[in-house]
C-alpha cells in the first residue's frame, strides 16, 4: 500500500505549495500597496512585474520608488489610471497577465525539501534556504527537461511526482517514514538549518548576472541573443527557440568565432533576421526564457555551430555540413 502514502503525500504537498503561490486569478487585494509598504505582497508583485519585464530591481519586498514606476509602467500599458499604486484593480489585471509566473520568491519548508531533492539529484546547487528563487526556477526547468515534461519552472503535480519516484533514496524518506503517513509538513533536513544564514533575497531574471546566473552574460548580452531568437524562430516550438541560443552560446565557446556576443551576432551574415531586420520587429517573454535555459546548460542540437532552413537555404557551403538532427524547420551542424 506504498503508493497509497506516496499519492497521499504528493496530493498534500502539492496542496501547500500551492497555497504558498499567493491570491489566484481574481482575487481582491483587502489593502492597497504603496511607496513603503513591506513584506511578501510586495515580493509578489516585484516578482509578477520582473515576469512580464516591467520591474527590474531585487525582490526586496519593499515598495520603492523603483517598484511604483513599474507599476505605473504595467498600469499604462494595460490600460488603467496611471497612480504608480498597487491596488484591487491592478492586481486582478497583473494576476491575469502572469497567469505562467512559476512563483519566484515564495518561501517555506516545502520549498527545502524541493530544493533538497533537487540538489541530491544534482539539478540544484544554491543554499536550502527554502526561497523559491531564479535559481531553484532554473533548476526544476532542467529537472522537467530531463524527464519529458513540460518545460515550465511550475511545480505541477507531475513534476512533484516524477521528483518524488527519481528520490526513493533521498536521506529525507527515512524521516518521512518514521513520521505520520498523513502528515502535511515536510521531514525535517539537516542542511534547512541553514535557512537563516542563507535566506537572501532572490532576483529578478534580469538581475541574475549579478549572483552569477547568467555565466557573466550581460544584460545586453542577453537583450540581443533573445531578439536573434524572436527572428530566427519565434514560430518554432519553445524548443527550437532553445536550439538558436544554444548555438549561439556554442559558438562563443569555439575557437572558430569571436569571443563577444555582440561580435557573433553582427558577423557578416551570420543571422538573417539581422541582416533583414526581422530580429527587431519584436520581442517576447518566451525568447528570453529561451536564452537563459541555453545559458544554464540547455543544448538540444548537442553542441551544433550552425543552422538553417532546408526549405529556403541555398548556400551551397552550409550544405556541406553534415546535418546532425532537425527541431522544427532548422536542421543543425556542426
Amino acid at each position: 500500500m506504498s503508493w497509497i502514502k506516496r499519492i497521499a503525500r504528493i496530493t498534500a504537498m502539492l496542496g501547500i505549495v500551492l497555497s504558498l503561490w499567493g491570491l489566484p486569478q481574481g482575487a481582491v487585494m483587502a489593502d492597497t500597496l504603496t511607496i513603503g509598504s513591506q513584506g511578501q505582497d510586495v515580493i509578489d508583485l516585484q516578482s509578477r512585474l520582473g515576469y512580464l519585464g516591467y520591474y527590474h530591481g531585487t525582490l526586496t519586498g519593499t515598495y520603492t520608488d523603483l517598484t511604483a514606476a513599474a507599476v505605473r509602467n504595467f498600469q499604462s500599458a494595460f490600460g488603467m489610471p496611471v497612480t504608480g499604486q498597487y491596488d484591487a484593480q491592478t492586481a486582478q489585471r497583473l494576476h491575469l497577465a502572469t497567469a505562467g509566473w512559476p512563483g519566484v520568491g515564495r518561501r517555506g519548508p516545502q520549498i527545502s525539501e524541493l530544493q533538497s531533492r533537487l540538489k541530491f539529484l544534482g539539478y540544484y546547487t544554491g543554499p536550502i534556504n527554502g526561497i523559491y528563487d531564479w535559481r531553484t526556477y532554473w533548476a526544476v526547468r532542467d529537472f522537467q527537461y530531463a524527464f519529458g515534461m513540460p518545460v515550465n519552472g511550475s511545480l505541477t503535480a507531475q513534476t512533484w511526482d516524477k521528483l518524488d519516484k527519481a528520490t526513493v533514496n533521498w536521506p529525507g524518506n527515512q524521516q518521512t517514514q518514521a513520521a505520520s503517513s498523513n502528515t502535511a509538513t515536510p521531514p525535517a533536513s539537516s542542511q534547512t538549518t541553514n535557512t537563516a544564514q542563507n535566506n537572501q533575497t532572490a532576483t529578478s531574471v534580469v538581475n541574475v548576472a549579478n549572483s552569477g546566473g547568467t555565466d557573466g552574460f550581460s544584460q545586453n548580452d542577453i537583450n540581443l541573443m533573445a531578439h536573434v531568437v524572436y527572428g530566427e524562430a519565434r514560430n518554432q516550438p519553445f524548443v527550437g527557440q532553445v536550439a538558436v541560443a544554444a548555438v549561439i552560446l556554442n559558438r562563443y565557446h569555439s575557437n572558430l568565432f569571436p569571443h563577444s556576443i555582440p561580435a557573433i551576432i553582427y558577423q557578416p551574415g551570420a543571422f538573417t533576421s539581422i541582416s533583414n531586420g526581422q530580429a527587431w520587429l519584436g520581442l517576447h517573454q518566451e525568447n528570453v526564457r529561451a536564452v537563459m535555459d541555453a545559458i544554464h546548460g540547455w543544448d538540444p542540437t548537442n553542441g551544433a555551430l550552425y543552422y538553417w532552413n532546408p526549405a529556403t537555404s541555398t548556400s551551397q557551403w552550409i550544405w556541406s555540413q553534415p546535418i546532425m538532427l532537425r527541431i522544427g524547420n532548422h536542421v543543425f551542424a556542426k
